[in-house]
């Protein structure tokens, strides 16, 4: 009988390990936008989507400024979080693709804005 194999491989550790990482980015991202945060709801809510690519490219571009290179993981995972936001929710224009202004809406973010309507939960306010 060949011996057992660990199912815990260290690629899967790794990436198990770069998933939690991630979150932890996500978090630490709400948690010191927490106004910014709830100021995108309502912009989603209230589909000011022009202004909420603004304010995710915005914050992208701000990046250096805010997080210092000694944050190491967070200073590399935290662009890649926005672009991932930016990329989920705007869809880059084929012949532009680093033209902010020229993104538009996707599915998703119509659908997202929806859910929220239809949730009649306070969580986004009509400012």
């Amino acid at each position: 009988m060949p011996p057992k194999r660990s199912t815990s491989s260290p690629l899967a550790c790794e990436e198990a390990d770069e998933q939690r990482q991630l979150l932890a980015i996500i978090h630490l991202y709400a948690t010191r936008n927490e106004i910014a945060h709830a100021d995108l709801m309502i912009l989603i809510k209230n589909g000011r989507f022009q202004t909420l690519r603004k304010r995710l490219y915005n914050d992208y571009c701000d990046i250096p400024r805010i997080i210092s290179v000694v944050e190491g993981l967070e200073a590399k995972l935290m662009p890649k979080l926005l672009l991932h936001m930016i990329d989920r929710w705007f869809i880059r224009n084929q012949y532009d693709l680093d033209d902010v202004e020229m993104l538009r809406a996707t599915e998703e973010l119509e659908a997202t804005r929806t859910k929220i309507l239809n949730s009649g939960t306070n969580t986004a306010n009509s400012g």
